[in-house]
């Protein structure tokens, strides 16, 4: 379900996009307060483009059930 106009945006749905941009910049690690801004950004600035939900075929979505890469604290704070 796409998220409404004026809605916050949830700290799931922001390390959700910051994995998936984590993932498709090829796994690159030390860059998780880059990729945890630019989420945070991108979903604040176009947030009807963005639900809650997974799209079946999405990075993230492919890796349920296997251990995900956790932000750090300092790049989730």
């Amino acid at each position: 379900m796409p998220q409404a106009k004026g809605e916050p945006v949830s700290r799931e749905q922001i390390e959700l996009r910051a994995y998936e941009l984590y993932l498709a910049s090829g796994c690159v690690d030390g860059r998780d307060l880059e990729n945890w801004l630019a989420a945070e950004e991108e979903l604040r600035s176009k947030p009807e483009q963005h639900g809650t939900a997974l799209q079946k075929n999405s990075p993230v979505a492919a890796q349920r059930g296997k251990p995900r890469h956790r932000l750090s604290k300092s790049a989730a704070s």
